[in-house]
């Protein structure tokens, strides 16, 4: 997958990573309770998804519309 700067990213992803950054934070705080760490891992998954459909959006297959090809590159 290529590299991209956030500013590269969709609002929704952008939107994401600020919100794992602020949840990340209250990892290392004593007395964290686990659903701070649950929520941590479901942004981790939701981030990753939105990712990969942005950056499977920017295969030139899908462009051209061959889903399926590009799809079998990933």
């Amino acid at each position: 997958m290529p590299t991209l700067s956030t500013s590269e990213y969709p609002e929704k992803i952008r939107l994401l990573l600020i919100e794992l950054e602020r949840v990340e934070v209250q990892l290392g705080l004593p007395g964290t309770p686990p659903e701070v760490e649950a929520r941590v891992i479901v942004l981790a998954h939701r981030l990753r998804n939105e990712i990969q459909l942005h950056a499977l959006a920017r295969h030139p297959a899908v462009r051209e519309g061959r889903q399926e090809a590009a799809l079998a590159t990933r």
